[in-house]
């Protein structure tokens, strides 16, 4: 049976505007053994599979500095403190496209990735969207909006033109619910 590894010691190493790196030392539950080990703590965040009233995906596109390019992705956001996740789809929702969703639903969450990020992304289904706002973005942020049918974004998907991995797994919780 596996059990949890004790930690024994932390340490920040980094705090950054988005992130804190920490070193956790934890010892082995069956050896014993002290290794150190990395995690990266970082705010919640929600994932938005926006449905316009005419049955279209609401995207964006948008510079990413880790890929250097230019990502098709579903608008997405940090969770404020205290913020829950479906109050930050409609927030993020309306800041990055000026949208407003008639219905929320959450379609469910992941640990992005659990080895070393403390942290979960939240998929919510937006539908009845309408264009009621301009956008209001953060100082860091450019993004188009686009309206794109739903086959439209399954061949992009499936042709890598949309390459965000937490993208992808909102997509396929969507069209898992549509099937």
């Amino acid at each position: 049976m596996i059990e949890p590894f004790v930690r024994h010691a932390s340490e920040v190493l980094l705090e950054t505007s988005i992130f804190t790196v920490r070193q956790d030392l934890a010892a082995h539950p069956k050896s014993g053994r002290v290794c150190p080990y990395v995690v990266l703590e970082q705010a919640d965040w929600v994932n938005i599979v926006a449905l316009s009233e005419a049955g279209e995906l609401v995207m964006v596109r948008q510079w990413r500095h880790g890929t250097r390019c230019v990502e098709l992705e579903i608008p997405a956001g940090l969770i404020d403190p205290g913020e829950a996740p479906l109050a930050a789809a409609a927030r993020e929702l309306r800041e990055e496209t000026g949208y407003v969703a008639a219905k929320l639903e959450l379609l469910g969450s992941v640990a992005p990735n659990p080895a070393f990020s403390a942290n979960t992304c939240f998929t919510v289904l937006a539908t009845g969207c309408r264009l009621e706002h301009e956008q209001e973005l953060d100082a860091g942020e450019d993004i188009e909006v686009e309206l794109l049918a739903p086959e439209a974004v399954r061949a992009a998907a499936a042709a890598g033109a949309i390459r965000n991995a937490m993208v992808i797994c909102a997509l396929y919780w969507w069209t898992q619910r549509e099937s």
